[in-house]
């Protein structure tokens, strides 16, 4: 029991230290919580959902927390014009298409 109870200490100790640490990182950079595998469709799925939205050729795509929503945030270039799509990570719904000059 007395290792045990030592072994426990130490724990306890290591997860105190690295715990301030890790809160700061967190709270100072949560656009890394933004993960890949937290998107139910592919990167490749969003492009081709854009694609079909808006014809031409893609000049950016990120995945970004929006709103508290998982989002494609898709730049495609069709006739000199740029167009912005937004597309639900998890459902690949477009939610939005904006026209940029």
């Amino acid at each position: 029991m007395h290792i045990l109870q030592k072994t426990a200490a130490v724990i306890l100790a290591a997860f105190i230290c690295v715990s301030p640490g890790m809160a700061s990182a967190v709270s100072q950079h949560p656009e890394q919580l933004v993960k890949k595998k937290d998107a139910v469709i592919s990167k490749d799925q969003a492009k081709k959902i854009a694609l079909t939205t808006i014809p031409g050729r893609i000049t950016k795509i990120s995945l970004k927390k929006d709103d508290g929503r998982l989002v494609y945030k898709v730049i495609v270039l069709m006739n000199g014009s740029e167009h912005k799509i937004k597309i639900d990570a998890i459902t690949g719904k477009v939610l939005k298409v904006k026209h940029k000059d």
